[in-house]
């Protein structure tokens, strides 16, 4: 089944299964079939419809933009993992091959291809109630005042500050505390360097008496690994000690020569 994934930074906001409408609106109103809680949308911002086995989005009013894959948009077909931006949400489209197959069965008349059941729909009736998130959504947008509102424009330039700023947030990144001060580091394909000296990426309290360098995190083909560089540092994940390396998971508490530091891996991977 076809659904809208509605994120705020890193926050799984709600789903938005898609069943038998031809159209559906997203917007602040409260009229529209899947609402956006943010004061920079627009009422009626943008429409998604069906035709045939394809799945179109056509910006309405969208006063501060529609943004698609990055880009601005008028009109766009959606492919499966498509990312729509509206100010600090991003509605994440997941249409799998299995579905574009049932749906183009069904237009071609194949007995029996609507009774095809989907892996996404095993996994819909697994999850936990789409429609009671989304309806608690909405009665914190009437309880925020945000559908009555004038929408609030705010500019290209700060529209795509706050992009960023949301995509950022979306990326694997290290949390780290040293003294009263929260220090993000965003990991990228690089390895990054915790450590005692002046050139280290994460700088750790203390001199390291037996070497500079006690770990490295590195980039790998499902996250990223906690590697062990100083052999006699106090290295500990989830409060066990580890070996000489160890695959991260999201939200590992770390504790690397007495510096505590959380691991958060990419909220959101395109299909």
């Amino acid at each position: 089944m076809p659904k809208l994934t509605v994120y705020r930074g890193r926050r799984l906001l709600f789903e938005h299964p898609w069943s038998e409408e031809d159209l559906i609106v997203l917007g602040r109103g409260e009229e529209v079939d899947v609402p956006l809680p943010t004061d920079k949308a627009s009422r009626e911002h943008c429409l998604i419809q069906r035709a045939k086995d394809r799945f179109i989005a056509e910006a309405m009013e969208a006063r501060n933009g529609l943004f698609i894959n990055g880009k601005t948009r008028r009109v766009k077909s959606l492919e499966d993992g498509d990312r729509i931006e509206i100010a600090d949400l991003l509605i994440v489209f997941s249409y799998g091959e299995d579905e574009r197959r049932r749906l183009a069965a069904m237009e071609s008349g194949t007995p029996g291809a609507s009774l095809r059941i989907t892996t996404g729909e095993v996994h819909d009736a697994l999850a936990e109630s789409a429609e009671d998130k989304e309806a608690a959504i909405r009665q914190e947008m009437a309880a925020s005042g945000w559908i009555d509102a004038p929408t609030a424009n705010v500019g290209p330039e700060r529209i795509a500050e706050i992009h960023e700023e949301m995509r950022s947030k979306r990326k694997a990144h290290l949390e780290v505390l040293v003294g009263a001060v929260h220090q993000r580091h965003v990991l990228g394909d690089r390895r990054v360097v915790l450590g005692f000296g002046d050139d280290a990426d994460v700088r750790l309290p203390g001199r390291g008496l037996l070497g500079k360098q006690a770990a490295e995190i590195v980039p790998d083909a499902e996250g990223h690994r906690l590697v062990r560089r100083g052999k006699w540092v106090s290295i500990k994940v989830g409060g066990s000690k580890i070996g000489d390396e160890v695959l991260l998971q999201d939200g590992d508490l770390l504790d690397v020569g007495g510096a505590k530091m959380r691991y958060l891996a990419f909220a959101i991977r395109k299909s």
